[in-house]
């Protein structure tokens, strides 16, 4: 008799591996897709102050700064507006439907300091892109705070100027894909020499030992009880047999009771002959 295989068969083995070539090369297709989509965000701050074309008092400056700092977070929504985006896309030659996701802004209710960022597959874009949003949100807020005829009462100058970020590493596609692949192979080879050694099985079965077995000590679980009809009762046994000589209950009652009453009802009882 010849000795059991160690390993698959030839033809098990080859579809084996051909299966895991083929889904590591998709995961590699995908990562590198999702790779080649991925942004990096430039970002500034501009800061918000009174200007000086109004009344140059101490109680109109404290009014001033206050109003300010409530309205920061009005301009930090205005920046998704199309009074700001719109010159801003016509800059970088786009849209604004496709600027308007990749803009952000934050600011804190009191304070007067604006922080905007902007994303983008290439860094010179992302930075390019910022710097048209801080020209466009500085003049459209001059704009609507000014009044015919007087000084702009809001001044807003970039303290931070958006730098360009690093460029993010993505590998050619090409790379990813074959890079897949081989990683494929190599966990098909695994699993194909994982399951001729019987390692999984024998795991299996050890885990399931461990998982179902009774802990030390402990009183292992009865057996269920069969279901089914109720068991007849047992038919009543034959009466006890009476021994010779002795009396039964009843007759045992009635000689006590005969005993009890005989002397003294034949003595009370008048004899007709003697009184003759």
């Amino acid at each position: 008799m010849a000795p059991p295989a160690r390993f698959p068969a030839a033809r098990t083995m080859r579809r084996l591996l051909v299966l895991g070539a083929l889904l590591g090369a998709l995961i590699g297709l995908f990562a590198g897709l999702l790779l080649d989509r991925s942004t990096v965000s430039s970002e500034s701050q501009i800061v918000f102050s009174v200007g000086t074309g109004i009344n140059g008092s101490a109680d109109a400056a404290a009014t001033e700064n206050q109003y300010l700092g409530n309205r920061m977070t009005t301009y930090a929504e205005l920046t998704q507006s199309d009074r700001v985006l719109g010159p801003a896309a016509r800059q970088l030659g786009t849209t604004v439907d496709a600027l308007r996701p990749l803009v952000t802004a934050s600011a804190t209710s009191g304070n007067t300091t604006l922080t905007l960022a902007t994303r983008s597959a290439d860094p010179e874009a992302a930075a390019a892109a910022t710097r048209a949003v801080d020209g466009s949100l500085i003049s459209t807020i001059t704009a609507i705070e000014t009044s015919p005829g007087l000084a702009p009462p809001i001044v807003g100058a970039v303290t931070s100027p958006p730098t360009v970020p690093a460029a993010p590493f993505t590998p050619p596609l090409g790379l990813a894909v074959a890079a897949g692949a081989v990683a494929g192979l190599v966990v098909a080879l695994l699993a194909a020499a994982a399951r001729a050694t019987g390692l999984p099985q024998r795991a299996t079965r050890a885990v399931l030992r461990w998982v179902f077995s009774t802990p030390a000590g402990a009183e292992p679980p009865r057996p269920p009880r069969p279901l089914g009809p109720p068991r007849p009762s047992s038919p009543p046994g034959p009466p006890a047999p009476v021994v010779p000589g002795t009396l039964s209950v009843p007759e045992q009652v009635r000689a006590d009771s005969a005993s009890d009453t005989g002397p003294s009802s034949a003595a009370s009882t008048p004899t007709v002959g003697a009184s003759g």
